[in-house]
Formats: structure tokens, C-alpha cells, sequence
């Protein structure tokens, strides 16, 4: 990722991104801005349909992800329940950041980079289809998750959040007009 200015993702809570023909449906916008105006709400590009006008504002700290345990399911039972612990605490560790507290269900933390919070199964098998890889040593990359259980509640389904997805060559280039957005509710 660049080391200045903003990552800009619009979206228009309707389409999934989980068909190929989604990438050509003009359902989501994601741009690098160098010098955003910081002083209004960013408008969204002409193409893209959002049905109203929030920001979800993400301040990226320095942290860590792990693997959810979504993507033990199917081996050793001792494996899922082992990384079902790990990620309880590292979410309880982000909610008491976050409020002070460990109490209550923890909120989901929005993150770039990192691992999805629902896992990479569902999600490799279709970005090879739609952005397939070509180049030696490329791979794909996510470079934000972000939770919709705070100012975009609900607007991903039930606990569901926004994934955004890129080839680790389109990131170099800083070609982000060609990352896949997910709404994963899975």
C-alpha cells in the first residue's frame, strides 16, 4: 500500500462480488486518493450507486490477524478448536482497545492486510476465477475487511462485512481500479 493518503472504497450493498459478471457491474468503486480534501464527506464516483451517504471511517492500527478458525474446519478437531480460542481471545484483546472492556460480544475490527475474518476457502477458490494470476510469485492479497457493526450496521447482512481483494501486481502498480469487493455474510 502506498504510505500517504486514503484508501477509497464505494459500494452499492447490493451485489455480492461471489459472480464473474459482478466485476463489470459498476456496483463498486476502489481508488487511491494521494491528497484527499479531508474537510466533506467523499463523494462517490458518478458510476457507482450508493444507496445513501455514510462513511465508515477506518484508522488502521499496528496489530496482528490470525487465521480464523473457519479455516481449520474440515481437519483435526483439535486444530479448530485450538485456533476457535486463539481468535475468541485476540477479538476480546481488540474489544477491550476498543471500550475498555473484555465484557459482551466482541465487535469485529476492521483491518488492512491480514486474514479474512470468515476465512480464505470460499473466498481463493473465485478470486482465481475472476482475478486470475499470471504473473510468477503473484498472489492475492486482502487489503481491507471492513466490520459493519458499528456505523454500516447491518447494511452486510447479519454480522457480514466488506472484503476487498487485489492481485499483489495490481497493488505494486498501485492499480486498484482492478480489486474484487465480497460482501461476505457466510
Amino acid at each position: 500500500m502506498p504510505t500517504t493518503g486514503v484508501l477509497e472504497v464505494f459500494h452499492d450493498l447490493r451485489t455480492f462480488g461471489y459472480e464473474a459478471g459482478d466485476g463489470g457491474a459498476a456496483a463498486w468503486s476502489v481508488r487511491w486518493v494521494a491528497e484527499p480534501d479531508r474537510t466533506t464527506l467523499v463523494e462517490p464516483p458518478a458510476e457507482v450507486d450508493v444507496p445513501a451517504p455514510v462513511c465508515q471511517l477506518v484508522m488502521a492500527l499496528p496489530g496482528f490477524t490470525l487465521p480464523p478458525a473457519a479455516d481449520a474446519a474440515g481437519g483435526p478437531q483439535e486444530g479448530f478448536n485450538t485456533a476457535q480460542v486463539l481468535e475468541e481471545a485476540l477479538q476480546k484483546a481488540w474489544s477491550a482497545q476498543r471500550t475498555g472492556s473484555t465484557e459482551g460480544h466482541p465487535i469485529p475490527v476492521s483491518h488492512v492486510y491480514g486474514h479474512s475474518r470468515h476465512g480464505e476457502i470460499n473466498a481463493r477458490a473465485l478470486l482465481d476465477g475472476v482475478l486470475p494470476l499470471s504473473a510468477p510469485g503473484d498472489e492475492h492479497r486482502l487489503i481491507l475487511d471492513l466490520e459493519t457493526w458499528t456505523t454500516l450496521e447491518g447494511w452486510f447482512g447479519d454480522a457480514g462485512s466488506l472484503e476487498v481483494g487485489v492481485r499483489g501486481s495490481d497493488l505494486e502498480s498501485c492499480r486498484f481500479d482492478r480489486a474484487w469487493c465480497l460482501m461476505r455474510t457466510d
